[in-house]
């Protein structure tokens, strides 16, 4: 069993994604039109195929079938994302709309935070693949990802990134500024290294240094984490 994730419920999007459901696969529907959502969830179609609103109600029942106006939630954890939008004719060209498209790649790109296959299933003319690749960004590795970046933004625990090699990392980033969503490193390593290093949760600096007084008490005293070169 797969959790799949399609964006639109017209006559692609749903007929796709019941069918899916229908073979054991765990389906969300995205759409953002509330009200069709709202239909759907009770149970009115906005189309109709012969058969369908069985098969729909059926998947609904046995909790492999789900609608909802939220990407977020559509794809959380989805292994595959079908986009199958609408795409009407432009004005007066003759040529596809592909404003849905476009939209439903945006949408993806804002909250996909793990890898997927993306399925454009829309009725798209050829090279639209062209159009959502510039959208959504592919890299093979993390290493890929910080070439020449200003900053790296950590909001996964995948084995691959707690074990990156940082020095690298230093040297393939344009600055060298990380955010840890997920507090993989360590403050301490990552100022020694050179990096702008801040943490969610937790202080930014590493632990206290302690510099004695003349009277043979001790004061602490924070190391900023973050300035490159600065020490």
């Amino acid at each position: 069993m797969s959790i799949i994730c399609v964006i639109g419920t017209g006559y692609v999007g749903l007929v796709t994604g019941t069918c899916l459901a229908d073979l054991g696969n765990h389906v969300t529907c995205v759409d953002i039109v509330p009200e069709k959502i709202a239909g759907l969830q009770r149970g009115m179609l906005p189309i109709y195929e012969p058969g369908l609103e069985e098969l729909v109600e059926r998947n609904v029942h046995a909790g492999r079938l789900h609608f909802t106006t939220s990407y977020q939630e559509g794809l959380d954890n989805s292994a595959f994302i079908f986009m199958a939008v609408n795409t009407p004719t432009g004005n007066g060209q003759g040529r596809a709309d592909m404003h849905y498209v476009e939209s439903a790649a945006r949408g993806i790109v804002q909250v996909l935070d793990h890898y997927a296959n993306i399925i454009n299933k829309s009725t798209v003319p050829v090279g639209s693949g062209d159009i959502v690749k510039r959208l959504i960004t592919f890299c093979e590795d993390a290493y890929a990802v910080a070439d020449g970046a200003d900053a790296l933004v950590i909001v996964t625990e995948w084995n691959e990134f707690k074990a990156l090699d940082k020095p690298q990392l230093y040297r393939l980033m344009h600055r060298p500024i990380v955010i840890d969503g997920r507090n993989l490193y360590e403050a301490e390593e990552m100022q020694r290294l050179g990096f702008t290093y801040r943490a969610m949760g937790r202080g930014t600096g590493p632990a206290p240094m302690v510099a004695a007084t003349g009277d043979g008490t001790s004061l602490p005293q924070h190391a900023s984490v973050g300035e490159k070169n600065s020490r």
